[in-house]
């Protein structure tokens, strides 16, 4: 081995000596640092439409203005094809690609943006060295997506895979990028209602950002909002509302009040206040929320549906049951169009629903909304996630209400809501609410399934 080092340098020192510093080579000189400098002028000249037009839509996404972030990022995808053979697996394609898919994902058009994650997934992988972010930032994304279509089985992999990145090989634990891929896995922790876990890896990646960024930027302000959500499912408003409300004062300072950021802040208070049965502050809270987001996404967005039905929720709360079936067909409209056939937006909506025919008196309408949940639930979630105990407990209430069933259902699945969320957990307390119902229907509780709370984009 040293052999072959020395023969190296001695090589080296030839070259420097005979060709390098040799007057008489000044043309071999000049052609190789023409042919560099000619080459470079040419990549520069090539990639000059890339980044103005990636630059132009990366600024329009920061603004929320989405049809110009769309126009410039295909307009940048459109120019990656002039970059030669290998220009599908170009950095700077795989950057267009993911932003493609990021814009096409908060638009809810989640079957257009798979493709390009997949496809600026593979291509980082191949165009970036091991110990660079990219690969493993592109997986994150990709699982993001997963997760949000409600595939979480492959939304783990695919995380887990993006983590061990991370920790084998990039090995960059104070990363903004890393707390992005550890928030994620939290996301998912709590949709699958591994409640302490996800509570240990939102503070995680909370205290990384805090400590990169400052306490006060507002790139604190999603992981802020995903805590108050968490808090929010384990009944501690208190955190939630302390949580959300520094996401809010954040988001505002730094986007101001037509933001869809601010607009999912406003839409995550609105829901917490209508829980704690102030519905005065969360019906403005809704009707700000709804203004700003059928501004930025239109009426037939998912985060649209979102807030329409914390509207019907609300109006079904208030005893006015025909305009809640309005609010919540319109959302179950925009939902059934825009989400895939299983997704757990559909079954908290067919809850509400489900709930809203039981207080018009309507036990078969209730049940079969009640039914569709459940289904939709078993598909998604761990048969002992709390959500599944919900919806098998209004189904049973439903089948009492037209004789059909034994009682045993209906305490079979209370006592394991019981026993996964405590007796004194507002959902726990609901659920006993609404066994309780059959002497009179029109007295449902007014507190019920919380909302899932929209979330912002990583």
């Amino acid at each position: 081995m040293k052999e072959k080092l020395a023969k190296i340098k001695a090589w080296q020192k030839t070259f420097k000596e005979k060709v390098i510093d040799n007057a008489k080579l000044k043309w071999f000189r000049r052609g190789l640092y023409g042919c560099t400098f000619a080459w470079a002028l040419l990549l520069a000249f090539q990639s000059m439409p890339y980044y103005a037009a990636i630059g132009a839509g990366e600024e329009a996404f920061k603004l929320g203005h989405y049809d110009k972030a769309l126009q410039s990022f295909e307009q940048a995808y459109v120019v990656c094809q002039t970059f030669g053979t290998g220009w599908q697996i170009d950095k700077r394609t795989a950057r267009a690609m993911n932003n493609l898919a990021e814009l096409y994902r908060i638009q809810g058009r989640y079957k257009e943006a798979a493709p390009y994650y997949e496809k600026a997934a593979e291509a980082a992988r191949l165009s970036f060295a091991a110990s660079r972010p990219e690969p493993a930032v592109a997986l994150n994304n990709l699982a993001m997506l997963q997760r949000e279509e409600g595939n979480y089985q492959q939304s783990e992999k695919t995380y887990l895979k993006s983590l061990e990145l991370w920790d084998k090989q990039i090995r960059q634990p104070d990363s903004i990028q890393y707390a992005s891929t550890v928030n994620g896995l939290a996301k998912l922790r709590r949709d699958q209602g591994r409640y302490q876990e996800a509570e240990q890896l939102y503070l995680k990646a909370l205290a990384i950002s805090e400590k990169k960024l400052t306490r006060n930027d507002v790139g604190n302000a999603y992981l802020l909002a995903n805590l108050g959500g968490l808090y929010r499912d384990l009944g501690q408003n208190g955190k939630a509302e302390k949580y959300y409300q520094r996401a809010l004062r954040l988001d505002l300072s730094a986007l101001g009040d037509e933001h869809p950021d601010t607009a999912m802040d406003l839409n995550n208070l609105a829901g917490l206040y209508r829980e704690q049965g102030g519905y005065g502050e969360a019906r403005t809270l809704y009707e700000r929320a709804l203004k700003i987001r059928l501004k930025t996404f239109g009426p037939n967005h998912p985060l649209t549906a979102k807030t329409l039905m914390g509207l019907g929720d609300l109006q079904r709360r208030l005893q006015n049951y025909d305009e809640a079936q309005r609010y919540i067909n319109n959302t179950l409209s925009i939902q059934r169009s825009t989400l895939p056939p299983v997704h757990p937006d559909l079954a908290i909506t067919l809850d509400t629903q489900g709930l809203c025919y039981l207080q018009m008196d309507q036990p078969q309408k209730a049940r079969e909304c009640f039914a569709q949940a459940l289904k939709i639930r078993q598909q998604l979630l761990s048969a002992n996630h709390p959500d599944c105990f919900v919806s098998a407990v209004n189904l049973a209430v439903a089948n009492s209400l037209l004789g059909q069933g034994s009682q045993e259902p209906i305490k079979l699945s209370l006592d394991k809501l019981s026993q996964r969320l405590g007796p004194d957990h507002p959902t726990t307390r609901v659920e006993h609410a609404i066994v309780a119902l059959p002497a009179s229907l029109k007295k449902v509780p007014t507190e019920d399934l919380r909302e899932l709370s929209a979330t912002k984009p990583q």
